[in-house]
């Protein structure tokens, strides 16, 4: 039976096949892979809130978000519906 992928083979799957990142070669993907990491987020979790600091940047692999932030009258603006 076959060994499941380690966390860093993962990784570089995903850089692979990525329309960004896949066409550069591969020192530069492992290279790049070093700096990431993946991380499953549950349906529902918020990932970021407005304000917050940022030293972050997400990469969505799979699935759907929701892009909001509420005016200055409390109305919930969405960005991505």
């Amino acid at each position: 039976m076959a060994e499941p992928p380690t966390a860093d083979e993962r990784v570089l799957a995903v850089l692979r096949a990525s329309g960004v990142f896949g066409s550069l070669e591969e020192p530069v993907l492992q290279d790049l892979g070093r700096f990431l990491h993946l991380q499953t987020i549950p349906g529902g979790a918020v990932v970021l809130r407005e304000g917050e600091p940022a030293d972050t940047m997400f990469f969505l692999v799979s699935g759907r978000l929701r892009v909001s932030r509420r005016d200055a009258q409390g109305v919930l603006q969405l960005y991505n519906e």
